[in-house]
């Protein structure tokens, strides 16, 4: 190895000292452990004439404290000795405090100890190198880097300012804490390294800077990582690189050093990184090397995309000579670069490491020019750590000036130019928050989220509701416009709000055991001093209030006359600036506080959302004011700014601060004012032992600060966003082999994939033990990291992770890749507004509309209840009045659309329910979240539901919010952008996983149910053989007084009309210990057969939780429950509207279960104990304290596994009913499907186990001739009617008075009662005439014009032969074909009752008709993967009662293995029926 890399190794290790015990400056001179960059003239005077940089007493010295003394002292440093006053002075270490040894603040935990690690191993730190030279060198040094500078091009305005004035430097050698607590004054090291410091430049790990708002003593934690010594990390990185070396041939890169820069010659040697994590990375080739000099390099740049993809694909290991590789990479770089266009994105082609610098070259995402030039970014200071690859999307944005910087730039720590890193991510601020204890806790927070039962608690939960009420008294008290309209509020009013608040919220109540009485009672002995802080904070905005008013009387005596006109506004002005009541609040700034009045002119909004793409954060703010600061008579401009609630005990500057000052930045996004970002932000604390009213904190915002805040952010999202496989070829597959997985537990902590993204490593400390997501991360590290307590360095960790063996972690590891790969696939459900809705509309699963012109807004609609359920029910529009009764969480808007919209997508792509995102501005300024109401496809009208009012600028009284800053005009154009739940599915998938590998515990604090995982494992992990009891054995409940001969009486009452089949099934699921599993086959009577199965656990007093994956298919089973004389149930289901009319009034909270108090729904949980509910509904608060004997699953085989681990944690036993020969759960990911992950778990325990399935062959639904079919296609002959009623049943049918089509033979062949045509096949490939006329269409979605023409005819013919046509169905197994079928039945009035289905929406419904256009008809015989699915052509063929006629191309259709087979049967059976070209007259 070259001798300047093994130098290099060496320079990561600087020895340091202590320095607090010494009291002579000679020593702090000639200690060898830190430097410091100083002015060697300007400054030096400055200092002396300066305060103490530390402070006074000692107190713990933020970074921005410093600064303040002088702007020229580098971070991290303390003053040279020479330039000190006092002796105290000299000796004093920055950052350190006095009372406690190790107090250090959390960005210090962030820079100097997470930093160090570098997310892949615990040693990596931010680094900065200088070169141990005199101030001459340093001169001659400065003056060859500008010279540099020059030739790589002009800065931005920016750099040119800092750099004009930045004389010569040179060192002076002062101690740092940091470095002290490393290496002490005797280490062995230091001695070692002193010979080496004199030859090579030095390299220094600073001290980081503490967040100014915080302090020492809040801001420590302890840290107890256990580390591995250098000398064991060497031996695994060589170890490593000596493997890859053997098995990739990968070389070492040669980098010539720029003599500008050093002063060493050119030597090769390995690029020097901190770990070895980032030496795989460098060997894969993502990260880009120069080969030459500097100003070569930046010479040769790539001139267009075509060079760029080459670049990019040599980065990447491709052949650039392979052009099919070579479309990829360019299609990928398209794909990447549509991302970030709008939001003014650069992408990284080259990233190269020189020192203390890192500069990335960059080219805009925006094709403005194939030529143009990349830019060259230069990042100092703590910026140097970003963790970035080739390719990665960065967006430079000007703190001050809140806009895009595209030019060559340098960014520091303070010169107000940040680096957003995926920018397309966007973070939630409160998030980003709590990052700063772990960030581990925050990437697993938002990629799993919490347990599937919630993480409800009595503070979590008083602390939201208090929260609601604090803004409802900011509204009342500070609006001029929502508190007279919207939410007006005397005491009185506040009272009522308070119980109508209790009430509403009686479930979220209930599930932590409290009462609505509970919280009444808290909320009036809290409320008095919110009600009194609000009314001072606002006295400002009801001073203008008045202020208007009177001006407004004035105006209107002075006739016109300017003069009086022009004083009496300057007299109002004067007036306006005088003090006025306001909050007396602390300022932090720098790290000092100083006591100033807030006054709030008036309170703009609520719980507003803001996504800012350009900045890659999102939040929803508390309240939002205009607001100034007094200092005496003197204040600040009026400005938008973020309010803060906070209504725990628990206080945290460092976290809730750094959420306020990441609002100010996003003010800025939101409210265009001047400077960009909001000068400051409140943070007030509502509960305060020394003052009722609280404690109230101006936190003012300073560009070192929002530096370091998106540092963190960065971090967050490099870690979460997803990386390729060969990123990291350790763990391309996440699964690994038994012996891997035993050298990966003998390993340091290796670093491992979830949610496509990187987990970031485990940072023990003291927090670990109360951390609410203590048991995902341990499981986590545990399964995925082959974590151990060595490696996790925390006691507690085998106790809580003993119980988890091999085959459980090989399980997790599999599903979790799983989960991640169809949530991958799925990305392009999820809104992304700031993308050009082309491209979102060219995405699978991406929709989106811009265009949209507002034409009416803000209506609220009557509510009326009707008489038969009590549901309530819209009636129509009207406005806000008090006779009204209107429910205030829904506001209506009708939007029209414009010749400016988008063509890709129209207004069919749309369906009521759909939840989308509103916008302004084409997608940049989000307004919030709003649900379809109605789509009126005729007259291009489009009506949303939002929970608030929009904010637009209007003359029409209705409109309750037209002077508020931040509205849309009347001709403002808007945009929806359709929002899936990809996101929210994977995380409840992922958490559902997790808890499976729960500990077992009785009761946990908040008195939910009792987990037992062990037993959910034993059954589906380790596959155990269920166990069942003697039905005569059934434990029976105290009203039987162990009768059991009255008991079988009742039990055969309630099964008599079932067969013995169904009958058996009963009872295996009434006497199951474990599990039951029911193989219904199609028609077999599962749906009764489950009905029954709930009558009989009702007798048992069992408590039944009804689950399935749709809301049909558990309302299908309840609604059948009222007829057998069962109305004990209760259906949960927030949305009434997806909930089936038959069962709405059995909804807690309808007409029949009451859910206003604790008292209602403690009542309906005993008396009720049948409860049905959707598996992705199991996060309702009524389930936090609910447990079951029994989960019966409908629909079983439909469920992926990760979805049905939900109900099953929440009962002792299951049973599982469906059919696993039809449909698949669905799955996006083609690699996830072909990987196991549409093997439900019912096929796999069936398959495991099928002695133990109880099969239901005995079949209600079709005829003799109909079973045929999937007789020989899957069930092998065991499919049978159940009686000879139900085999002779044929479609009864009268003559077609048509006499044209009575000449047709094949269509009354087609459409005939006969037995030997109850299936007909009718072949478009018989005339070579009629093949061309039955083409399928060359579009991207698949469409056959000839089989729809086909279509019509059959169903007019059936039509006319007197079928009634709610009986008739068409299906296709292409959405594009239905789509089309559906638009041409609507347009004749007879046929429009028809309906037309994919495959997919016919399962569990039957007809009497069935026609199947099967559409492919093509030379090449290509019939896509839908058609090789025998178990989607199974549920396809078995939806008829009496008649099934399937359209096609037999040629094309022998292309595939499972239409070739069932084609086979249809040809021995004789049911083909050519199509002649009589077909091609009624065509033309």
């Amino acid at each position: 190895m070259p001798k300047t890399f093994l130098n290099k190794r060496k320079m990561k290790n600087v020895a340091g000292e202590d320095m607090r015990g010494r009291k002579s400056s000679n020593n702090v001179l000639r200690d060898d452990n830190a430097v410091i960059l100083k002015n060697a003239d300007d400054i030096r005077s400055s200092i002396m004439n300066d305060e103490s940089i530390d402070g006074s007493g000692g107190d713990f010295i933020s970074l921005t404290q410093a600064m303040e003394k002088s702007e020229k002292v580098s971070y991290g440093f303390a003053a040279s000795s020479k330039n000190v006053t006092s002796q105290s002075e000299r000796s004093q270490p920055i950052c350190s405090s006095p009372q406690k040894k190790n107090a250090t603040s959390a960005l210090d935990r962030l820079l100097c100890t997470n930093s160090r690690r570098r997310e892949g191993n615990n040693n990596s730190r931010l680094n900065m190198e200088t070169k141990s030279l005199v101030s001459d060198e340093v001169v001659v040094e400065q003056e060859q880097q500008r010279r540099k500078v020059g030739a790589l091009g002009d800065l931005n305005e920016y750099n040119r300012n800092i750099e004009s004035i930045e004389p010569p430097l040179e060192l002076v050698k002062v101690p740092s804490t940091t470095l002290a607590r490393e290496f002490g004054p005797d280490s062995k090291e230091k001695k070692k390294k002193k010979e080496e410091e004199k030859k090579v430049g030095l390299r220094v790990s600073f001290p980081a800077p503490s967040l100014s708002w915080g302090n020492a003593e809040e801001q420590v934690f302890a840290h107890d990582n256990i580390r591995t010594t250098k000398k064991e990390r060497r031996s695994i990185a060589n170890n490593e690189k000596k493997r890859k070396a053997t098995s990739n041939g990968a070389p070492s890169f040669t980098v010539e050093e720029d003599h500008t820069y050093k002063k060493s010659p050119s030597k090769e040697f390995m690029v020097e990184w901190d770990d070895d994590e980032d030496d795989e990375i460098i060997e894969n080739h993502h990260i880009y090397l120069n080969t030459d000099s500097a100003v070569a390099v930046e010479k040769a740049t790539l001139e267009n995309h075509a060079t760029s993809a080459s670049r990019v694909a040599s980065a990447l290991k491709i052949d650039p000579s392979d052009m099919n590789v070579q479309e990829k990479m360019m299609k990928k770089l398209e794909r990447i670069d549509a991302q970030g266009s709008r939001i003014a994105a650069q992408r990284i082609i080259r990233i190269q490491k020189d020192d203390s610098i890192l500069i990335l070259h960059v080219v805009s995402c925006r094709k403005s020019s194939n030529s143009e030039q990349p830019k060259i970014i230069t990042l100092k200071d703590h910026w140097v750590d970003i963790q970035v690859q080739v390719n990665d999307l960065i967006r430079i944005h000007s703190i001050s000036k809140g806009n895009e910087i595209s030019g060559d730039c340098e960014i520091t720590a303070t010169n107000g130019l940040i680096l957003i890193l995926h920018p397309e991510l966007l973070l939630s601020a409160t998030m980003l928050g709590g990052s700063f204890q772990c960030l581990r806790k925050a990437f697993i927070n938002t990629v799993v989220g919490d347990d599937p039962g919630g993480d409800a608690s009595e503070a979590a939960t008083f602390g939201t509701l208090l929260h609601e009420l604090a803004e409802k008294s900011l509204i009342n008290s500070g609006s001029s416009t929502m508190s007279n309209n919207l939410t007006g509020m005397n005491e009185k009013r506040m009272e009522d709000f308070i119980v109508g608040l209790a009430r509403k919220s009686a479930l979220d109540l209930y599930a932590i055991n409290k009462t609505v009485d509970n919280f009444i009672e808290h909320a009036r002995n809290v409320i008095s001093g919110v009600e009194k802080w609000s009314k001072k904070l606002t006295a400002l905005s009801r001073k203008a209030r008045i202020m208007a008013r009177d001006l407004s009387s004035k105006m209107s005596i002075a006739n016109g006359n300017e003069e009086q006109l022009a004083n009496m506004r300057e007299e109002n002005n004067r007036r306006f600036n005088q003090p006025c009541g306001g909050v007396h609040v602390e300022v932090l700034k720098n790290g000092t506080s100083n006591s100033n009045v807030l006054e709030v002119s008036q309170i703009v909004d609520i719980e507003e959302i803001i996504w800012a793409p350009r900045l890659g954060l999102k939040g929803q703010i508390d309240a939002i004011a205009e607001a100034r600061i007094r200092n005496g008579k003197q204040s600040t401009d009026i400005k938008v700014v973020p309010v803060e609630l906070k209504t725990g005990k628990w206080k945290d500057v460092v976290e809730h601060g750094a959420q306020v000052l990441l609002y100010t930045l996003m003010i800025g996004e939101r409210y265009f004012q001047t400077p960009g970002a909001s000068p400051f932000g409140v943070l007030h604390y509502t509960n305060d032992d020394q003052n009722e009213e609280g404690k109230t904190t101006v936190i003012e915002r300073t560009n070192l600060e929002i530096a370091f805040l998106m540092h963190q952010r960065n971090r967050l999202a490099a870690a979460l966003q997803p990386r390729d496989d060969e990123a990291f070829p350790d763990q391309s597959g996440i699964l690994y082999s038994a012996e891997n997985m035993m050298e990966r537990a003998e390993s340091p902590q290796v670093r491992s994939k979830l949610a496509s993204g990187i987990l970031p490593n485990m940072s023990p400390s003291s927090w670990c033990e109360r951390c609410f997501q203590r048991d995902s991360c341990f499981t986590l590290h545990k399964s995925l990291e082959s974590g151990n307590e060595r490696t996790s360095g925390l006691q507690i960790f085998s106790a809580s992770t003993d119980h988890i063996t091999k085959s459980h972690s090989e399980w997790l590891n599999k599903w979790i890749r799983l989960v991640d790969l169809e949530s991958s696939a799925s990305q392009g459900k999820r809104a992304t507004p700031w993308m050009d809705v082309e491209v979102v509309c060219s995405r699978k699963d991406g929709i989106a509309k811009n265009g949209l012109k507002l034409i009416h807004h803000n209506i609220q609609k009557n509510i009326s209840l009707t008489p038969e359920d009590g549901t309530p029910r819209r009636d129509s529009f009207t406005e806000v009045s008090p006779g009204n009764i209107v429910n205030e969480d829904e506001w209506f808007h009708e939007f029209i659309v414009t010749d400016r919209s988008n063509e890709q997508c129209s207004l069919s792509k749309f369906s009521p329910g759909d939840r989308v995102v509103l916008s302004r501005n084409d997608g940049l300024m989000v307004t919030g979240r709003a649900t379809i109401e109605k789509v009126e496809i005729n007259h291009n009208i489009l009506s949303l539901v939002t929970s608030r009012p929009l904010r637009v600028q209007s003359d029409d009284h209705i409109s309750i919010q037209a002077s508020l800053p931040g509205s849309a005009n009347s001709v403002e154009l808007w945009r929806i952008d359709r929002d899936g739940a990809g996101h929210a599915m994977a995380a409840r998938s992922r958490a559902n996983l997790i808890a499976t590998l729960a500990k077992d515990v009785s009761q946990n604090q908040n008195q939910k149910i009792m987990h037992i995982p062990s037993e959910t494992r034993r059954r589906i992990i380790d596959f155990e053989e269920p166990v069942y009891e003697k039905f005569a054995s059934i434990k029976l409940p105290g009203r039987y007084m162990n009768d059991f001969a009255e008991f079988k009486r009742d039990y055969l009452n309630i099964v008599a009309d079932l067969n013995e089949e169904q009958r058996h099934a009963v009872e295996k699921v009434v006497t199951c210990s474990d599990y039951a599993l029911v193989l219904g086959l199609p028609g077999a009577g599962k749906s009764e057969t489950l009905v029954c199965c709930i009558l009989v656990l009702a007798l048992l007093e069992k408590r039944v939780l009804i689950t399935s994956h749709t809301h049909n298919a558990v309302d299908n089973i309840l609604k059948r429950l009222p007829s057998k004389g069962c109305e004990d149930f209760i259906r949960i289901g927030d949305d009434e509207f997806k909930v089936l009319r038959e069962v709405r009034r059995y909804r807690l909270g309808g007409q029949l279960w009451d859910s206003s108090s604790f008292d209602a729904i403690n009542y309906a949980s005993k008396k009720a104990r049948i409860v049905g509910a959707t598996c992705y509904a199991l996060n309702h608060p009524f389930f936090a304290r609910k447990e079951f004997d029994i989960v019966l699953v409908d629909e079983a085989g439909q469920l992926t596994l990760p979805a049905i681990l939900g109900p099953l944690l929440l009962s002792k036993t299951f049973a599982l009913v469906g059919d696993h020969h039809q449909l698949p759960p669905l799955i996006t990911s083609e690699i996830a499907r072909r990987s196991g992950m549409e093997d439900s778990l019912f096929a796999q325990l069936c398959n495991k186990h099928p002695s133990v399935v109880c099969s239901l062959t005995s079949q209600y639904r079709m005829n003799e001739p109909l079973t045929k079919l999937p007789n020989a296609l899957t069930y092998e002959g065991k499919l049978k009617p159940a009686n000879d009623v139900v085999a002779d049943k044929m479609l009864m049918v009268e003559e077609d008075f048509d006499a044209e089509a009575r000449k047709i033979k094949w269509l009354m062949n087609a459409t005939c009662e006969q037995p030997n045509k109850a299936v007909i096949f009718l072949d478009t490939s018989a005339e070579e005439i009629v093949q061309d006329q039955t083409r399928e269409s060359s579009d991207e979605r698949p469409v056959n014009k000839g089989e729809q023409r086909l279509v019509l005819e059959i169903v007019r013919s059936l039509i006319r032969r007197k079928v009634e046509a709610p009986k008739i169905a068409v299906l296709s197994p292409f959405n594009a074909q239905v789509d089309e079928i559906s638009e041409l039945l609507k347009t004749d009035e007879k046929i429009r009752d028809v309906e037309s289905l994919t495959i997919d929406k016919a399962q569990g419904r039957d007809f009497d008709a069935v026609v199947i256009s099967f559409v492919k008809s093509n030379p090449r015989r290509d019939t896509t993967e839908l058609l090789e699915d025998k178990r989607r052509l199974n549920v396809a063929i078995t939806r008829a009662k009496s008649k099934l006629i399937l359209i096609g191309n037999m040629q094309t259709l022998r292309g595939s293995n499972a239409m070739s087979k069932m084609l086979d049967v249809v040809a021995s059976e004789k049911m083909i029926e050519p199509v002649d070209n009589s077909f091609v007259k009624l065509f033309l």
